[in-house]
């Protein structure tokens, strides 16, 4: 089959199965929610909100595979390099296997040395020892699940990201008989923690099995591992920058509320932030297909059809977020009460605040696939990394005075000139060839 029209067939597969998956992952995370609330009460639900906040930032030891892996591994399958191909993907497990073990020693050694409840919040939220066995779990299912998402850009590499959507798929599924289990027993941090992660990082360990079954030639012959290593460390310095400014922004601030408000404020806070995050994760359905068949491109030269696609994502990411934004602002307190019950309270200003951190993130996202689909991430990470801590600041010291209103406007705040910045990069590149 012609090079072009494989990929257009494997892009529109990526869209049919990702807007499969994601759709279930969505309405998981939305029953789960107020499940999870209800079942824990509003100070555990906040404990639960500001524990996951705390270890979001182990993506970090991912080193930006999933940026910076796709375009190499693209590259060696076009040229038919299978010694290539076997050395990056040796590789890449083998880095993140290494990471894992560092995350998990590191991890296991600050949860004993600080109480885990201190670390989530500034009085105490819940169990002391309901959250100490919380949060060791919580780090080993964090460490196995690291290791999991090698699976995503290995998969984009070979523009197959409809076996990473057929994993999520079946991983919302065993979630959903989870969360059904947990509906009708008594309920635990932790065991919230096993049904909402544990599902995916199984499926995902699955596929990298079979991910070796289908190409046996990456399993057996010579890897040149010190080579592959060279090739995507530069590029993952920027990658690793960039996942540092999605913590600051997407993550950290739940937990800065911990610690600056009261248990209503961070479960309120978090529970919107989490609609960002969903709405980011959905957006995704279009831009890990995108970046896949990106990287195919610019494999084969072709910006023509690189720089068409990337103007019509990019509108339908503005649209969409300023439809999220004027509806946030209106409707929002009231969906949120629909969805979560009475007892979170919500103002318009902070859902539209949250609206604003979407579209600022989703532009971002949506650039930074492209920049790494073509190989041009050079000084990318380091700046949003920058722009990311100056947005959390300016936030910590808005929800001094108005709480978690004042860090979602924040926030916000700091999206308009790190989207701009990015996409003129991206236009500048594309137009480069």
């Amino acid at each position: 089959m012609e090079a072009g029209a494989l990929r257009r067939r494997r892009l529109l597969l990526g869209f049919a199965t990702s807007g499969l998956a994601k759709v279930m992952a969505v309405g998981v995370q939305l029953f789960a929610l107020p499940l999870a609330l209800h079942a824990l009460g509003t100070e555990r639900y906040a404990g639960f909100l500001a524990l996951q906040s705390f270890l979001s930032w182990v993506g970090i030891f991912g080193f930006g595979l999933l940026y910076s892996l796709p375009k190499y591994i693209a590259a060696a399958h076009v040229e038919q390099d299978e010694a290539a191909e076997r050395s990056l993907v040796r590789a890449a497990l083998l880095l993140m296997l290494l990471s894992c073990l560092a995350l998990l020693l590191l991890m296991s050694a600050v949860g004993l040395m600080v109480p885990p409840g201190r670390l989530v919040a500034a009085g105490p939220s819940g169990p002391r020892e309901e959250l100490v066995v919380a949060y060791f779990t919580a780090v080993a299912v964090n460490a196995l699940q690291l290791f999991s998402s090698i699976q995503q850009p290995l998969r984009s590499g070979y523009q197959e990201n409809h076996h990473s959507n057929v994993c999520a798929a079946a991983a919302s599924i065993l979630m959903a008989l989870g969360l059904l289990y947990l509906s009708s027993h008594q309920d635990t941090i932790t065991a919230f923690i096993l049904v909402l992660y544990m599902p995916i990082t199984l499926a995902f360990l699955g596929d990298i099995g079979l991910l070796f079954l289908q190409r046996p030639y990456l399993a057996l012959g010579h890897a040149n591992m010190k080579a592959a290593f060279r090739k995507i460390a530069a590029p993952s310095g920027n990658a690793i920058a960039y996942q540092i400014q999605f913590a600051l922004v997407l993550y950290l601030p739940t937990l800065v509320v911990a610690h600056l408000s009261t248990p209503d404020q961070t479960a309120a806070f978090g529970s919107v932030l989490q609609l960002v995050v969903l709405g980011i994760s959905g957006l995704n359905l279009i831009l890990h297909p995108l970046n896949a068949a990106m990287a195919n491109a610019h494999s084969h030269g072709d910006y023509a059809w690189m720089e068409r696609n990337h103007m019509r994502v990019f509108s339908l990411v503005l649209t969409v977020g300023v439809a999220a934004i004027l509806l946030g602002g209106t409707i929002g307190p009231f969906v949120v009460r629909q969805w979560m019950g009475p007892s979170i309270h919500v103002s318009g200003p902070l859902v539209a605040g949250a609206a604003a951190c979407f579209l600022g993130m989703a532009v971002i996202q949506l650039e930074f696939f492209l920049l790494s689909a073509m190989g041009a991430l050079a000084g990318s990470g380091r700046g949003s990394m920058l722009l990311g801590l100056l947005a959390l600041l300016i936030g910590s010291l808005l929800c001094l005075r108005w709480g978690a209103t004042g860090m979602a406007i924040g926030v916000a705040s700091g999206m308009p000139l790190l989207a701009g910045w990015l996409f003129l990069r991206a236009r500048r590149q594309l137009r480069a060839g």
